[in-house]
Order: structure tokens, then sequence, then C-alpha cells
């Protein structure tokens, strides 16, 4: 008898394979186009979502950035003006490192050593994280754990064992609330805290009497007006006080405190009277009262000069051209009161000389920096707190995200079922000519794929459009400072990734009923 052999089933090549789920898609365009369109949506929606994700990201860090130097004169005003408190002297300390300013300065003013400062700073780190998590909980879970303390208050409450008892007892009921510190760790920080605050309040001391040796220096001098001379002798007293204080720092002080005066100095502009003394036929003499600054400004902005703001004066500013116009009101103003003894200013404000001085280019900077950081705020308001972010996304939009992909998921699986059960003949035909089931699911999986690319690109090109010009809308100039054009293609990227991965694994059951399907079975149906 003639052995019979049994040989191994050949299989088509790749390219065969995806030519022929090429030619399965065009001839269900129709149900292919409805699967892409799902597939579209759902990907526009999570690269929109990334999108404005990572740029608010973005723009956050910057504004962040920007509006911490913009308010370095503001935080120098109120540390040289006071000491400040042990809350907040922890708070800094908690985020000082060694050989940082504040870590030198400390140093300097107290006669502290490297290693008492840097195990106060650990210390500091571990209060504010303790004190941080019970200021995020709600009343109901803070009143269980610590009652009514507040602030460093709860530090002693929690010294008292019987208080420290029930903390631990309502810690233990609170199944959702977890504390960032061991039982160790906390009873270490309970036990340190008094020698923390010795050495805190040497910090606050000897701050408090630097203060009062400049204070003496300025002899009732404004501070605003000293630290214009920062970059000078005013910068000198500061370190001779004990403040650290690079010349860096001190020639921006010293920028801004300048910029400061003028503003305000501008804006008094408004209130300036011109009084115009006028002789009546009978001799008397009767006085006519104008406002020359806040006249012109109505009459460039077409309202009354009471409505005239400083926001108006601010906004006509930006324009050279304005700023030219008020430069030459104010001369005129000067030498009509020169030239006259009827005509003299009121209410003058102080050195008006220097605003009459001023080039009108120092008014467009001034208003140009006061745009700027209004865009600043505006953009952070926009952006609000943004806590517990990853790629973009806080905890609420990724929720979101999930559930829109599973719903987009069951729409793919759907889809490909329906296929399926339109191609129980041709099934059966490929089986019959020697199809074999890995090849079945290999050939659905990849048409599902197939469609998730498609859609993928598609939906990536639309949700990232639509993010950039919402985006653009939102923060304006500040969204060009800081566009992350590296972060926003990566999230584009990752969206016709996860699309077309999703494609895929959506396609697995249909595609394995099509494979597990027998032929003559296949053949009977009508």
């Amino acid at each position: 008898m003639k052995p019979i052999t049994t040989a191994e089933q050949p299989w088509l090549s790749f390219k065969r394979t995806i030519d022929i789920t090429i030619d399965g898609i065009r001839y269900r365009l129709f149900r292919a186009s409805v699967t892409v369109a799902i597939i579209i949506l759902a990907v526009a929606f999570l690269t929109n979502v990334l999108a404005e994700g990572l740029i608010k990201s973005k723009i956050n860090a910057h504004v962040t950035e920007r509006q911490t130097i913009n308010q370095r004169v503001y935080d120098w005003s109120a540390r040289l003006a006071t000491p400040g408190d042990t809350e907040s002297l922890l708070e800094e300390l908690a985020m000082t490192k060694e050989g940082s300013r504040l870590f030198r300065e400390c140093r300097q003013l107290t006669d502290m050593n490297d290693s008492e400062l840097t195990q106060l700073c650990r210390q500091s780190q571990s209060i504010v994280v303790f004190l941080g998590f019970l200021n995020r909980l709600d009343y109901a879970k803070r009143r269980s754990l610590v009652h009514t303390a507040e602030g460093l208050a709860v530090l002693q409450w929690l010294r008292l064992p019987r208080n420290m008892a029930s903390f631990q007892q309502a810690l233990g009921t609170i199944h959702s609330v977890k504390c960032p510190l061991s039982q160790d760790e906390l009873n270490r920080m309970l036990d340190d805290f008094p020698a923390m605050e010795i050495q805190l309040k040497r910090i606050l001391d000897a701050r408090a009497q630097a203060i009062q040796t400049l204070s003496r220096h300025l002899a009732g001098r404004p501070l605003l007006e000293a630290l214009c001379e920062t970059d000078s002798g005013f910068g000198s007293l500061i370190r001779q006080a004990g403040f650290m204080l690079d010349s860096e720092e001190a020639a921006l002080i010293s920028r801004q405190a300048r910029a400061i005066q003028d503003e305000l100095l501008i804006e008094s502009l408004l209130e300036v009277r011109l009084i115009r003394q006028t002789r009546t036929h009978d001799g008397s003499t009767s006085s006519h009262t104008t406002q020359p600054v806040r006249q012109f400004l109505a009459q460039a902005s077409s309202q009354l000069p009471s409505d005239v703001t400083t926001l108006d004066l601010w906004t006509m500013l930006e324009s050279p051209r304005n700023a030219r116009l008020l430069s030459e009101r104010l001369l005129e103003m000067q030498d009509s009161s020169s030239a006259s003894d009827d005509v003299h200013l009121e209410a003058l404000p102080p050195h008006f000389l220097r605003a009459i001085s001023m080039p009108p280019e120092r008014f467009v900077e001034l208003a140009e920096s006061r745009r700027e950081a209004s865009s600043l705020e505006k953009a952070a308001r926009l952006i609000g707190v943004r806590e517990d972010v990853f790629f973009g996304l806080d905890e609420r939009m990724a929720w979101l995200l999930v559930i829109s992909l599973l719903v987009c998921g069951v729409g793919i699986t759907n889809a490909m079922m329906m296929s399926v059960t339109e191609r129980f003949k041709e099934i059966a035909t490929l089986k019959c000519l020697g199809a074999l089931d890995g090849f079945i699911m290999l050939m659905f999986v990849l048409e599902s794929s197939a469609m998730g690319l498609v859609g993928g690109c598609l939906g990536a090109l639309f949700g990232g459009l639509i993010g950039f010009i919402r985006m653009l809308f939102a923060f304006g100039p500040e969204f060009f400072s800081a566009m992350p054009i590296g972060n926003l293609f990566l999230g584009m990227g990752a969206s016709v990734l996860i699309g077309t991965i999703l494609a895929a694994v959506a396609a697995i059951i249909p595609s394995f009923k099509a494979a597990r399907l027998a032929p003559m079975e296949a053949m009977r149906v009508e």
C-alpha cells in the first residue's frame, strides 16, 4: 500500500495576506467607513484632551516661572518689611536645599552650621507634608483626626498621648485616608518639634534684627524708593544686614522697583488739575478747573472724562503715537503754567517733572509690561490649580478618556462581528481552499488594525488641530511662548498607537469566532 504523507500546510506571504485584507475592506467600504468614523471620534477626543493637557502643563510652568520673576520685587519688599511667622518659615525651609540662597542666608544670620540647617530643612519637609495632608482633607475627616486644631497647633495637640491614641483610632477607621508618615516618623517629628521651634525662633529673631537695622538706615524713606537703588548703595546695606543678594537679582529688583514707581506716577497724572483764572468785567476773578490728562484720554476713547480709568490709560499708551501725543500734552501743560500767572497746576504728584521728562518709549514699555502681566494673570486663572497630573491629564479627564475608549472598543467589536456574520460563505470558501484558523484570525485582525491606523491618523490630526486652535484663542501670546511642539507630536503619536491597538484588540473576539467556524456549517447559512 502506498504510504500517505501529510505535508505542512503552506501559509500565504504577508504581502498576499495584506492584499486580501485590503480587498475585504474595499468590498465593504461603507461598513469600514463607519468603523473608521468611530475610531476617528474616539482618537480625536483623546488627542484633543492630550494636546490641551500638555499645552496647559507647559504654559502653567512657563507662567509660574514668569510670575515668580515678575514678583521678585514684591517678595523682597515683604522680606525686608517683616520677618514672617513660623509656618511661612517652615514652608521656605521645606523647599530649601543645601547651598541655596536661603540656606546660606540662615547660616549667615544665625551662625548655625550646615549639618544643623540640613537637619532642620529635612524636619521642615516632614512637617509641611503632614500638615498638607491634613489640609487636603474635608472638614468631617479632618475633625475626626485632629478635632479643631489648626496649623502648628496640631503638633502640640498630638503630643498628648490621649490625642495621639484618638488620631490613630480615627485613622484606622477611615480607610480612604492614608497618612504620608509612618507611626515612627510621626513620633520622631513630634519629639523633635520643641527643639525645632527654638531654631526657627532664632532665624526669625535674626531676620527681625536685620530688618530693624535696615529701617534705621531708611530713616522714614519709603522702601520701594530705596529698592530702586538695590543695584548700588541700598543693595550693600541689605548685604551688610545679613541678607543674601547677588548682583543679578539686585539689578532685576531695581528695574522692577523703578517700573512700579513710574507706573504709579503715570497713573497719578489722571488726577492732575489745571486751574485757569479769568477776570470778569466787574474786576473779580473766577477759576475754572480742568483735568487735562483725563480729558485727553476721554477725547481719544470717545467717552466722558469721569468714565476714564487707569485701564484706558494703559491701553492707549500701548500705541507709540498715543504715547507721543500724551508726552506733548504734558509739555504743553508745563509751558502754559510757566508762561502765565493765571494758569497753574494743582494736586501735583511727586516728581511731576520726571513724568514730563519721560520719553514716549518709556510709556510704551511700561504699557507693554502691564499687558504682559495681565496676560500672565489671565493664563493662570484659565489653567487653575493642576495637581496630580500625568501626561497633561488629571484624574477626572483620565476617567472620561477610559470610558470613551471603551465605547469605541465596543463599537469596533460590534462592527467586526457584523462583518464576520456577513462573510460566512467567504470564510467557508477560504477554509475549503486550505486557509488555516490562524490565517482567518490574522486576516480579520489586520483588517481592523488597518482601519484603526487610518482612523487614528485622521483622529489625531483633527483632535490636535482643535486643541491647538482652542488653546491659541484661550491663552493668546502666552501660547506661542510655551508651545510644547515635541510633546504635542508625542501625544498625537501616542493617540494613533492607542487607536490602532484598540482596533486590533477589539477584533480579537470576532476574528476568533470567524476562525472557529466550521466550513460545512458556514456553507449551509443563507
